[in-house]
């Protein structure tokens, strides 16, 4: 550790008497305690901090983020020392950046699934599910690479929340939770959404069909 940031440490004469004060259960002794580690958490954050997740998040919230879990374990740090305070916080902080980067990856990832074309395997998955939908065998094998364009073609016709929840439960597996989650709705709502995308969806293969 460098002498600069060893400068934002607290003095272990200030830490110790909120340590045990904050153990025999005082919420200002807490506060007080983890506000006083706040200047070097904020450094080493911003030290470690990824450019790319500035969209996500900034070191101010993965250092708040890391009270909020202080807080709410402190009762399992067991140690009266100031020097060991610094390594267990320092230890969430880091715990915490790692997981932003991991949440980011995952979400980066699922966007460029959704942004490239469909593949053969993913139409035919679609195709699927709509053969099931319309109470006949899902197990069909047999996809006519017309019926493959047509679905994504009427795919880019849909409402981007329909494409979004057709792609991660037919595309990626998802289940309707976790579609939920990403969406913001319950996995009931993730559900409803689904089914009336696919609907939607039958309903724009027939009109092209009815087209031709």
């Amino acid at each position: 550790m460098g002498r600069s940031r060893r400068k934002m440490l607290p003095s272990s004469r200030r830490v110790e008497p909120l340590i045990a004060a904050a153990r025999d259960g005082s919420d200002l002794a807490l506060g007080q305690l983890l506000n006083a580690y706040r200047p070097f958490l904020l450094s080493v954050a911003a030290e470690e901090f990824d450019s790319k997740l500035k969209a996500k998040a900034g070191p101010s919230d993965v250092v708040q983020d890391t009270f909020i879990e202080a807080q709410r374990d402190f009762g399992k740090f067991k140690s009266d020392s100031a020097e060991e305070l610094r390594i267990w916080l320092h230890t969430l902080l880091m715990n915490n950046l790692v997981d932003l980067r991991r949440r980011y990856l995952r979400a980066a990832k699922r966007q460029v699934r959704r942004e490239r074309p469909l593949g053969v395997a993913d139409s035919k998955a679609i195709v699927r599910e709509l053969v099931a939908n319309n109470g006949q065998s899902p197990s069909r094998q047999a996809v006519s690479r017309e019926e493959l364009a047509c679905v994504e073609a009427a795919l880019g016709r849909l409402p981007p929340a329909y494409r979004q929840a057709i792609i991660m439960r037919s595309q990626e597996r998802q289940s309707f939770t976790e579609i939920g989650q990403a969406i913001g709705k319950s996995s009931a709502a993730a559900r409803m959404l689904w089914k009336r995308a696919m609907l939607k969806l039958k309903r724009e293969l027939g009109a092209s069909h009815g087209d031709q």
